[in-house]
């Protein structure tokens, strides 16, 4: 099987949740320290470790008619960049613009602004272990265009099953990194981002796209939901009750997010419809999953803005704790008509736009 024609309804709904987990962890962040309303300690990063696995899981999928080539890593790449960089270099110039007119023009250098366009890592590592370019959560997009990079080369020599290359290579570098400072010699980069054990969740994604390839190991619709239901009992354990995972994200979040994607797509695979039977529940999933990537870059800056102007209306942290739950429900619903906006007006059209440019004038769908 090369390529599953499957809408996954479901995993787009996860995509979409993923993307409210970090947002619900900066709303909890900056609610917290600038307008000091005592909310609970969540861990919405965690939304980051499923998008990174739904992210290798997606890049077997959309290569399965891939042949060994060039030519097909040049049309992985198109793909790519015109999916994720527009949108991005947009929210960088915003981003730079903003912190310019807030004076804190130490954010903003021509080194930062040119490296965080071209997701090249810079500076020092932050209190997270990462290298926030511009846009702080852009972190995990130079990741992502690291694995991007990667794949692409594979693809060269290995075509639709450039999968197990680039899994082996990830494995090998994060490998190779623990045993090197495990005897006390640093030898890779820390630039080299791929060498951080959270890159194990791209292999495990892609784990996932290899399995769902062999027919022999699918599992049924009850088990499909079952693993789901045990699985999401796990996750929101993990979001409700924060742990200091450190080197083991992979293995306590990553593995079990891998563990749910494969569940999912099995289900969504098992219960499969036209798109013209789909209902309210379908349409809702597919546009929270294409909502995510404008709503994952917009929500920070639009919760700056809206921190200011609660500040400006509430004045005191007494008065606004009387108000918390319908202020913070209001800046919610801002934040994704916010994203809905981008997305409509910024996102779509301009990866159509890149997508076309770089395709030297043939107009093709941007994949997922």
């Amino acid at each position: 099987m090369s390529k599953v024609s499957v809408r996954f309804v479901r995993l787009e709904l996860l995509r979409g949740l993923a993307a409210l987990l970090v947002l619900f962890e900066h709303v909890e962040l900056l609610f917290g320290s600038q307008l000091q309303v005592p909310f609970r300690n969540i861990n919405g990063a965690l939304g980051v470790d499923i998008f990174f696995v739904i992210s290798g899981f997606l890049m077997v999928h959309v290569s399965g008619d891939y042949a060994a080539g060039w030519m097909s890593a040049r049309n992985f790449i198109v793909n790519r960049i015109s999916r994720i960089l527009p949108l991005y270099w947009v929210m960088t110039a915003i981003y730079a613009l903003a912190f310019m007119a807030a004076g804190k023009f130490e954010y903003v250098s021509w080194e930062a602004f040119v490296k965080s366009l071209l997701f090249i890592p810079y500076g020092t590592l932050n209190s997270d272990g990462n290298f926030p370019p511009i846009v702080g959560v852009g972190w995990t997009l130079n990741y992502e265009m690291m694995f991007y990079g990667i794949f692409a080369l594979v693809i060269v020599v290995m075509g639709r099953n450039a999968a197990w290359g680039c899994t082996m290579i990830i494995v090998s570098i994060v490998t190779l990194d623990i045993v090197s400072i495990g005897v006390g010699y640093e030898l890779l980069s820390p630039y080299l981002l791929i060498k951080n054990p959270i890159a194990l969740e791209f292999a495990m994604g892609m784990l996932v796209g290899l399995l769902m390839r062999r027919e022999k190991l699918l599992i049924g619709k009850s088990a499909s939901i079952v693993i789901v239901a045990l699985v999401t009992i796990y996750l929101l354990a993990a979001v409700i009750f924060p742990m200091q995972a450190g080197g083991f994200k992979p293995l306590l979040y990553g593995l079990p997010s891998a563990i749910l994607v494969y569940s999912i797509v099995m289900w969504d695979r098992l219960t499969g419809q036209p798109s013209s039977q789909e209902g309210k529940f379908e349409k809702i999933s597919f546009y929270l999953g294409k909502l995510s990537y404008s709503l994952y870059l917009t929500h920070f800056i639009g919760l700056m803005v809206a921190v200011v102007i609660i500040q400006k209306l509430f004045g005191s942290a007494m008065a606004l704790t009387l108000v918390v739950v319908p202020v913070t429900a209001v800046t919610i619903i801002l934040l994704l008509l916010l994203a809905d906006g981008f997305h409509r007006y910024i996102e779509q059209p301009s990866s159509h736009w890149a997508k076309r440019l770089l395709s030297g004038g043939k107009q093709q769908a941007v994949s997922a």
